[in-house]
């Protein structure tokens, strides 16, 4: 199992990602670069959140420390 600190990270990580998709999707912001204003990251910083988005489930629950119960999303 991760240490704490660190599924905490990524867990934050992981919802940063979530929330940033979904602020793409529905034309809150237009990209990146305002994401980048909007959050005070830096731009390779946003890139490497948003690419956690597109880790297969599996490698997701490995980062996190976390199983998900199949085909919910949830733990």
């Amino acid at each position: 199992m991760a240490h704490y600190c660190t599924v905490r990270l990524e867990a934050r990580l992981m919802a940063f990602a979530i929330v940033f998709d979904e602020w793409l999707a529905e034309g809150k912001v237009r990209g990146y670069a305002e994401l980048t204003a909007i959050s005070g990251m830096d731009r390779s910083d946003v890139t490497h959140i948003m690419n956690l988005r597109l880790l297969e489930p599996e490698k997701q629950e490995r980062r996190l420390g976390i199983r998900l119960e199949a085909g919910t999303g949830c733990p």
